[in-house]
C-alpha cells in the first residue's frame, strides 16, 4: 500500500536507512520496479518521487514495499 507520510520537506532520512535494502528491475514492457526491504528494528523514513510529486515515505521495520513506474514516466499503482 502506498502511504506517504507528508510533503517532501517533512523529516526525510530518519531511522537507520543503512538497513533498507533496495532492488530494481525492468520488465519487458518497460515497467520499472523498485523493491524496498527494511531489515531493521525501527521504521525508516525517506524521500521519494511519484511521477512529478515528491513525498516522504515511512517503511516500518521488517516491511517490504514494491513501487512501479510504467514506461513513459507514468507511475503505476504499488
Amino acid at each position: 500500500m502506498f502511504t506517504p507520510v507528508g510533503p517532501a520537506d517533512e523529516q526525510p532520512g530518519s531511522g537507520d536507512l543503512s538497513q533498507v535494502q533496495r532492488r530494481t528491475a525492468t520488465l519487458s514492457d518497460g515497467t520499472q520496479l523498485t523493491a524496498l526491504y527494511n531489515t531493521g528494528t525501527s521504521a525508516a523514513t525517506f524521500k521519494g518521487q511519484w511521477g512529478t510529486t515528491p513525498y516522504v515515505y515511512r517503511l516500518p521495520p521488517t516491511a517490504v514495499e514494491i513501487f512501479t513506474e510504467r514506461s513513459g514516466g507514468r507511475p503505476g499503482r504499488p
